[in-house]
């Protein structure tokens, strides 16, 4: 078995259960995830932690910058900071570098506006508030619902020349002048957005909020038979008959649970999955491809901000549109992963 290119080991020690993947083509070019029968999810290649899109050198080049540098974040100043965390933060001398930036414009005055952490509430120097994910402006914005094509409208990738000014020491040798290479922005904003994701996915600690909003619905329901209805339906259960009078009596606390959760695990998925997709465009050069799989990482990490927003008020809200919303999501979810899933096989073959 451990020479068979289309099967593979559970990696979990305590499973022995043997993972038989189908075409072999695909398991030697590609790497890709999969889950065993005991639960547990591995890469079929590497057999280490899931990192689809990313290949597995990418996706170990990226743990080991977490485990020994940690992701980089440029200070106010502009300055990235030296691989010694206790030397000051230089720029060594070198020629006019592109850089690659990617950012959105103000939906009132078009000015180009760069993006790198904080919350969604921008303000724009023309005095336009808005929200970043969906654009619209802030003031009565509760819930954003973003549009894919309007986001992709704002959406810019500019290119600007990097001068990087050397701080020379009085007391510095001839020695320490050795030049440094110079950490890319891009490559540096491709690991901040990867960790951005990852830190999102940790944060998806919902039971309460669910607890109430299932008990608002289970109340809706009681009281009318087409909403109940809807839920179920909404939900993924199977509902023959509207008219059915044994429908009122059907428990559908069960179905709602389960679907409210499962909106959970596909923000966590979605996330996982952005993460890595970033982490695969950092040695991309720039193409028609990478913009594209950067768009579609983009509309994931928005929606994994929709579902954010919905989970987090609970029940202090119209349940029965937040339950069609979170429906919709993972439909639009299922289709960009469908055009990313293309998009990626272009790319790496």
């Amino acid at each position: 078995m451990e020479s068979a290119p289309n099967s593979r080991w559970c990696p979990n020690p305590n499973c022995g259960r043997i993972v038989k993947l189908g075409n072999q083509t695909s398991v030697i070019d590609a790497s890709f995830d999969v889950t065993c029968d005991c639960g547990q999810e591995f890469c079929c290649l590497c057999l280490s932690q899931p990192h689809w899109p990313a290949t597995c050198r990418q996706a170990e080049e990226y743990r080991q910058k977490l485990r020994i540098h940690k992701v980089p974040q440029e200070p106010a100043g502009g300055a990235f900071p030296t691989d010694n965390p206790s030397e000051p933060p230089q720029l060594e001398r070198k020629n006019a570098e592109v850089m690659e930036i990617e950012g959105r414009v103000c939906p009132r005055c078009k000015k180009f506006i760069d993006k790198n952490g904080g919350c969604t509430h921008m303000s724009c120097k023309c005095g336009f508030q808005f929200c970043w994910v969906c654009l619209k402006e802030w003031v009565g914005h509760s819930i954003c619902k973003p549009i894919p094509s309007v986001v992709f409208e704002h959406t810019r990738m500019i290119k600007v020349n990097h001068i990087a000014i050397p701080q020379i020491s009085i007391n510095e040798t001839t020695a320490s002048k050795q030049p440094k290479p110079v950490r890319s922005r891009q490559r540096t904003s491709m690991y901040q957005k990867a960790l951005q994701q990852k830190g999102e996915a940790s944060n998806c600690k919902y039971h309460a909020k669910i607890v109430q909003m299932v008990k608002e619905l289970a109340r809706l329901g009681q009281k009318d038979l087409m909403v109940k209805t809807e839920i179920l339906t909404l939900c993924g259960a199977e509902v023959k008959d509207a008219t059915e009078p044994s429908l009122m009596n059907t428990t559908f606390t069960p179905h709602v649970t389960k679907f409210l959760r499962s909106c959970v695990e596909v923000k966590r998925a979605l996330h996982h999955v952005t993460e890595f997709t970033f982490v695969l465009a950092q040695d991309i050069p720039d193409s028609t491809d990478r913009r594209r799989i950067l768009k579609l990482a983009e509309d994931l990490s928005s929606y994994c901000i929709f579902v954010k927003s919905i989970l987090d008020l609970g029940p202090n809200q119209d349940v029965r549109v937040a339950v069609r919303r979170l429906a919709d999501i993972q439909a639009w979810s299922r289709r960009t992963l469908t055009v990313l899933l293309g998009s990626v096989k272009l790319i790496r073959f």
